[in-house]
């Protein structure tokens, strides 16, 4: 996939990131539109995954803390 598309999380559709949205809560996720923002939140289950993937995006990792 090129680096400069990204996948619509409720739809699966396959866009530029220019014509994408993310997600403002964990900035991991991307939408086409709104419907598909609010589809994503309430059927897709976004709504739990958003909080935990928000968390991790927060973690640090120093130097040394991972296995080479």
């Amino acid at each position: 996939m090129n680096p400069d598309t990204a996948i619509c999380q409720s739809c699966t559709a396959i866009k530029f990131q220019s014509q994408l949205f993310r997600c403002r809560g964990c900035e991991s996720v991307w939408y086409c539109d709104k419907e598909c923002q609010t589809r994503g939140w309430s059927e897709k289950g976004h709504k739990v995954e958003c909080k935990i993937l928000k968390v991790v995006r927060g973690i640090q990792v120093r130097d040394g803390d991972l296995i080479s």
